[in-house]
């Protein structure tokens, strides 16, 4: 992540993370994304949760949020997201933009097995209120089990 920020600022990765952080600079720039925000914090005070988002920009005029995650891929197979992992990007797209109506998310995958691979599974907005729904329900599940609740 340290890696991937600094790039966005123009320092060279060390020669260790170069097979890992130039092939996703290189993703990231053939985006042509705008309005390009790292690491920012976001806050849902309605629901009680906070997170530091990855990436979070404009795709041809549509918000997105797009989170890292370093995955061992094996040649030839399709990276398939961890449970939860579209839940979170929906948490942190709803706490940042407040709504979900025309919000796009995505994992990109950065492969820790084979050096330059990265691989994105993209979710439309129509998806995002769906894992929303969701961790709204294991947020509130949370907030009962903790007995903890950040809202009040």
């Amino acid at each position: 992540h340290d890696a991937i920020e600094a790039a966005f600022g123009g320092q060279e990765p060390p020669e260790d993370l170069k097979p890992y952080v130039q092939p996703t600079m290189k993703y990231l720039i053939e985006l042509h994304l705008q309005n390009i925000r790292l690491e920012d914090v976001v806050v849902n005070q309605s629901e009680g949760y906070a997170g530091r988002v990855d990436l979070m920009a404009d795709f041809n005029g549509i918000p997105i949020v797009i989170d890292f995650k370093t995955r061992k891929t094996k040649k030839g197979e399709r990276v398939a997201p961890y449970e939860f992992q579209s839940m979170q990007i929906a948490a942190y797209a709803r706490a940042a933009f407040g709504s979900l109506n025309h919000v796009w998310g995505a994992n990109l995958y950065i492969s820790t097995t084979e050096p330059e691979r990265v691989e994105v599974v993209s979710y439309k907005p129509h998806e995002l209120r769906k894992e929303y729904e969701a961790f709204q329900h294991m947020c509130a599940l949370w907030r009962y089990s903790k007995n903890y609740d950040p809202r009040s």
